[in-house]
């Protein structure tokens, strides 16, 4: 089944988009690091997580 993992911003604007085909176990744990490192590599100074200033990001998958 072909997934796709997109980071989105707080607005619900897509960020990182990655696709993969999951077909077994660990499938999904690969493809959600995908996406991780195309968000790290676009954007190397910004982090995922929220804190008091910035509502962070979401990982979707669909």
């Amino acid at each position: 089944m072909k997934v796709t993992a997109e980071i989105i911003d707080n607005k619900g604007v897509v960020i990182i988009s990655e696709d993969a085909n999951v077909t077994q176990d660990g499938d999904l744990a690969t493809l959600f690091s995908k996406a991780i490192a195309a968000f790290r590599r676009k954007h190397p100074d910004t982090s995922l997580f929220s804190d008091e200033n910035h509502p962070g990001y979401t990982v979707r998958l669909r």
